[in-house]
């Protein structure tokens, strides 16, 4: 196994050297009629602050984790022919994610080294999961691939989705995927009291910075001791 280096090794975050995404893509996934105007935030304003957030620095400090490299913006589609019910289940999301794969309106995992390429599902208002919280990430299996996809859903409740909500709930998810992208195989994750928790986790609710005119939180860095929000504006 690769020698670990000791801001991997010490602090709150452990290395269960389990799989990375260490070169990650980011392909948004807008499920539903996202051509009524009345939606706000709109498509065109996430589709921004996910751009605007990748371009950022702000991943810049996963580099300390394995060498992850800062993920990327890969477009965005939307699918208004696969069912979107009111109470979406886990196999809700696996099956528009695999739509889009089969008609090719999304670029297929299988064609990336290690799959890195991270599907975040976004549906209309008054769509969302009952049982969990706003947004979550966790992987499945496409067509028995043993690599899985890797995928990302944000569902806030209606009165609650704000741009704000939104961006830091992408830069949360994206940041915790990227380090620990399969619950059952662990990456980075909290050590001692804290193992359950990722990065993200240990710094929600802790404060939030502008990041290139986004909202975020931060994310734990073992090599500060502290959470972080590199490219946080000043003010």
């Amino acid at each position: 196994m690769k020698e670990l280096s000791a801001s991997t090794t010490n602090g709150k975050i452990k290395d269960k050297t389990g799989p990375i995404l260490t070169n990650g893509k980011v392909q948004l996934i807008f499920w539903g009629d996202w051509n009524d105007p009345t939606i706000n935030p709109s498509k065109e304003r996430i589709e921004n602050a996910a751009k605007n957030i990748l371009s950022s620095e702000y991943f810049s400090k996963l580099n300390q984790y394995r060498n992850i490299q800062k993920p990327t913006y890969f477009g965005s589609v939307m699918n208004k022919s696969t069912n979107l019910p009111h109470e979406i289940k886990d196999k809700d999301i696996e099956k528009v994610i695999g739509a889009c794969i089969d008609d090719g309106s999304v670029p297929d995992f299988r064609t990336f080294d290690d799959g890195q390429i991270m599907y975040m599902l976004i549906p209309t208002p008054k769509h969302r999961v009952h049982d969990v919280g706003y947004a979550y990430h966790y992987n499945f299996k496409y067509q028995e691939n043993e690599d899985g996809v890797y995928a990302i859903y944000y569902g806030y409740k209606n009165e609650e989705r704000t741009i704000e909500k939104l961006s830091i709930a992408l830069a949360h998810e994206i940041a915790e995927m990227c380090t620990n992208p399969i619950d059952e195989d662990e990456g980075f994750e909290g050590s001692e009291d804290d193992e359950d928790n990722e990065i993200a986790d240990l710094c929600e609710d802790k404060g939030t910075g502008l990041v290139n005119g986004e909202i975020v939180e931060g994310y734990w860095s073992n090599e500060d001791k502290a959470c972080v929000i590199p490219g946080k504006q000043a003010g």
